[in-house]
């Protein structure tokens, strides 16, 4: 979160009240992807990665999974 704050000239306090805005908790399940997906992977939470998915053409989170790791893309989409 350090790195992050960093990055973005804001505190660490405003890196975790984001992350935890969008945590995977707050989303209900979806049924639908949209026709553009983006996806990366950032640092989190214990400073495992984690895998992001955004529509690529309204830049709003699609879903965020605690887990980069292929097999789990699967079960948790």
């Amino acid at each position: 979160m350090k790195s992050i704050a960093r990055q973005t000239s804001t505190s660490t306090n405003t890196v975790q009240r984001v992350l935890e805005k969008y945590s995977p908790s707050s989303f209900e399940d979806t049924d639908w992807l949209p026709e553009c997906l983006a996806f990366d992977e950032f640092r989190g939470v214990g400073r495992r990665l984690h895998f992001i998915a955004i529509d690529g053409h309204t830049h709003k989170i699609v879903k965020v999974l605690p887990t980069r790791l292929k097999k789990r893309y699967y079960q948790l989409l």
